[in-house]
C-alpha cells in the first residue's frame, strides 16, 4: 500500500485489509503507520542487501561493477514495488525520506561510488559517468520499466518480467556504464 499510495495515501484500514488482519493488530506490534512503514523499508532494503551479499564480487573491478548492475536490474525486475516505494518518498523533504536515505540509500551511493572508481583504476575503455549520473540511471531508469510494467506491456507489447527483456534491459544499462 505504501507503494501504491505513499505514506500519506496509505492508511492502516486499508494495509490491514489488505492484509487479512485486524487494524488493531498493527498498532500492537508496530506502535504507529511511521513505524510499520520504517518495517517496510528495513525489509526493502534486507532483500536488496542480501541480494549483494548472497553473490559477492568476483572477476576484475569493471566485472564487478557489470555484475553489480545486472544484480541490481534483476532486484528491480524482481521487486518493482521498491522503485514506486521509493519515488512516492523522494518527492518531499519529509524527516522520514532523511531517515531512509541515511540509513539505506547513501551507504549504497559510496558503494556504487566505490566500485566506479575502482573499475575506471582499471586500465581499459575509460568511464565517462560520474557517481552521482551512475547511481541515478541505476535507481531511476533502470527499474522504470518493471515498476511501469502495464505501460511497457501497451506501448512496447514487452512483459518485463520476462526473464529475457530483463537480461536484455541489463545488458542496455550495463553499456551506458561501460564501454566494450
Amino acid at each position: 500500500m505504501f507503494a501504491l499510495h505513499g505514506f500519506e495515501g496509505a492508511s492502516t484500514r486499508d494495509i490491514a485489509r489488505r492484509a487479512d488482519v485486524n487494524q488493531g493488530l498493527i498498532t500492537y506490534y508496530f506502535g504507529s503507520k511511521e513505524a510499520l512503514w520504517k518495517a517496510c523499508v528495513d525489509q526493502v532494503f534486507a532483500r536488496l542487501f542480501d541480494r549483494y551479499v548472497a553473490a559477492p564480487p568476483t572477476g576484475t573491478q569493471r566485472e564487478q561493477l557489470r555484475a553489480a548492475i545486472r544484480t541490481f536490474v534483476q532486484f528491480a525486475a524482481e521487486n518493482p514495488e521498491v522503485h514506486r516505494f521509493m519515488i512516492h518518498e523522494a518527492g518531499a523533504n519529509t524527516p522520514r525520506l532523511r531517515w531512509m536515505l541515511k540509513r539505506y540509500v547513501a551507504p549504497l551511493f559510496s558503494l556504487t561510488r566505490e566500485l566506479l572508481e575502482r573499475a575506471r583504476a582499471e586500465r581499459g575503455p575509460s568511464i565517462a559517468i560520474s557517481p552521482e549520473q551512475l547511481f541515478t540511471l541505476l535507481v531511476g531508469a533502470a527499474p522504470q520499466p518493471f515498476a511501469t510494467a502495464a505501460a511497457a506491456r501497451q506501448l512496447f507489447g514487452v512483459d518485463p518480467r520476462d526473464a529475457a527483456f530483463v537480461d536484455t534491459w541489463s545488458a542496455f544499462v550495463e553499456r551506458l556504464v561501460l564501454p566494450g
